[in-house]
């Protein structure tokens, strides 16, 4: 499909907050976009009912979570990160993880993507509106 499969991390996404454990999550879109591959679609290109084949967690707000408009706000994201050809050849992005990380939490960058039990994480952190008050607390 033209342009990759930038919104499989959304999709990841989408499933788990729907409930569904992370690594069952990329196995199912790891399976998704093998078949998007297959028959040379895009995510988006699917149907809700071809969708709910591979998970019934799919509903019709799939369409908006996983839009161009959410992998555009990634892309955006400001901040230096981990280049990854791979990542970049697979969704179009450099880096998903960092960037996601830190768009998530509106905060900064506070640990690289690192591997850990075959699942690539990152942290960012949100600093509090104003530190001073945050330190006086403690």
């Amino acid at each position: 499909a033209a342009g990759g499969f930038t919104n499989a991390t959304d999709a990841a996404d989408y499933l788990v907050k729907k409930g569904m454990p992370f690594r069952d999550a990329h196995a199912v879109i790891g399976r998704l976009v093998l078949h998007c591959v297959k028959e040379n679609k895009a995510i988006l290109d699917l149907s809700l009912d071809e969708l709910r084949g591979f998970s019934a967690l799919f509903d019709e707000d799939v369409f908006e979570a996983c839009s161009m408009r959410a992998c555009v706000e990634l892309r955006d994201v400001p901040g230096e990160f981990s280049v990854s050809h791979f990542v970049a050849e697979i969704t179009g992005i450099d880096n998903v993880c960092e960037r996601s990380a830190v768009l998530g939490s509106d905060g900064t960058l506070l640990v690289r993507k690192t591997i850990y039990d075959g699942i690539t994480m990152a942290l960012a952190i949100k600093e509090p509106a104003n530190a001073e008050e945050s330190s006086e607390d403690e």
